[in-house]
């Protein structure tokens, strides 16, 4: 059985541990970055189901990370879910497209419900 991957990129340890925690007790595999160059650089490695991101974040932003993603074509299809507590959901939509958005703190019910939902057994 293949495991799932998701990889959670947040510059706050506390809210990347949090939801790598959350995930990986429903028994998803998580991937930790702190920004959007750590996350392309594990996307060269190794091809996650699933891309969890804040969007502001130090040297390559999550806004940024979206549309690396979108421009190549190995990566476009990963879903991308959003975690932000500055912009609106609807603010995001607008502008990117995510598979869902998820505001912060993030509650673990809402993430594992949207997570599922994605992710399909």
């Amino acid at each position: 059985m293949m495991m799932t991957i998701i990889l959670v990129v947040d510059d706050d340890p506390i809210v990347r541990d949090m939801v790598a925690l959350l995930l990986e007790d429903d028994g998803y595999q998580t991937i930790a970055a702190c920004n959007g160059q750590e996350a392309l650089d594990y996307l060269h490695q190794q091809r996650p189901q699933l891309v969890m991101s804040d969007l502001l974040m130090p040297i390559i932003d999550g806004w940024t990370l979206h549309r690396a993603m979108q421009a190549n074509s190995s990566y476009a299809s990963i879903p991308f879910v959003v975690m932000s507590s500055v912009y609106t959901p609807d603010f995001i939509q607008q502008r990117m497209m995510p598979a869902a958005v998820l505001r912060k703190p993030i509650n673990a019910q809402r993430l594992l419900s949207t997570i599922r939902a994605l992710l399909p057994p």
